[in-house]
């Protein structure tokens, strides 16, 4: 790791659009539509599960990449479903201020997809796209 919970990543890209993925997979539930290579995907956390490791999570997400060619980068050191919100902050902040993103979309628990974009980062406008 680089002194960050973000593990190293050759996608040093800008990107116009920053998915940020609670979990490997909502970023495609959720936002699929906007998949590509102007896509960059933070997803927050990882782990093992009895019927998948996380290595065969970190397989599928390539693979994915490979197919919608988006960017991403994976917060290994976060538990799925039990990271707190303010610990995946600075992360996020480092994520936004690296690549500058003209959009930041967040998949809703329902796999809708909120989007938070603006011209002045102190003023965020949320718009609910739909899902489903």
């Amino acid at each position: 790791m680089n002194g960050c919970n973000i593990a190293p990543s050759n996608e040093d890209v800008m990107a116009k659009k920053l998915i940020i993925s609670p979990h490997i997979d909502d970023e495609i539930l959720g936002c699929g539509g906007i998949l590509d290579d102007e896509a960059m995907v933070l997803h927050c956390g990882i782990e093992d599960r009895s019927t998948v490791s996380a290595e065969e999570r970190i397989e599928e997400i390539e693979s994915a990449k490979g197919i919608l060619g988006f960017h991403s980068k994976l917060l290994r050191k976060n538990v799925v479903n039990s990271f707190k919100v303010s610990d995946l902050i600075p992360d996020i902040e480092r994520t936004i201020n690296e690549h500058k993103p003209e959009a930041v979309y967040i998949p809703h628990p329902s796999y809708n997809c909120l989007l938070y974009t603006s011209d002045a980062a102190d003023d965020l406008l949320c718009v609910d796209l739909g899902g489903r």
